[in-house]
């Protein structure tokens, strides 16, 4: 079996510019590489979790509150939606991204669907995105009359 890369030792479009490594090594659970899992994954209410899929799921992932999800560069995502804090994208997506703090995109990653965010969007040189990308937070800009 293959080991994850080390999140130090990331080739330089993959490094995290959004998402901190902090945030990214606070992943516990993980989903394997040369598997395949299908099935909706949902964290209980109130729990912060953090996950990393490097397989093949075919399902939704959807964490309430808090949260991380790393999408590895092996791993690809086709469901629903994806649902978190924060969202590292190094693989492939099919579903309707929602990020409550921010979503980064990767130059090895390809996204279809939607991205919706409330906090920041990062998308890297090469990222290969065919999605809709909407911003979800407060509109902060200056009423004029």
């Amino acid at each position: 079996m293959s080991k994850s890369i080390p999140i130090d030792k990331l080739q330089p479009e993959t490094q995290p510019q959004l998402v901190s490594i902090a945030i990214l090594e606070s992943v516990t659970a993980f989903l394997p590489e040369f598997s395949i899992f299908k099935g909706d994954i949902e964290a209980d209410p109130g729990k912060d979790l953090g996950i990393r899929i490097d397989c093949r799921l075919e399902g939704s992932v959807v964490i309430p509150s808090g949260g991380v999800i790393h999408i590895g560069p092996t791993g690809s995502v086709k469901g629903a939606s994806i649902e978190a804090d924060y969202i590292f994208i190094e693989g492939s997506v099919e579903s309707k991204i929602v990020s409550r703090k921010g979503v980064e995109i990767t130059g090895t990653a390809v996204v279809k669907g939607q991205v919706e965010y409330q906090g920041s969007l990062n998308m890297h040189n090469m990222a290969k995105v065919r999605a809709s990308i909407q911003y979800a937070g407060p509109d902060d800009l200056p009423v004029t009359n």
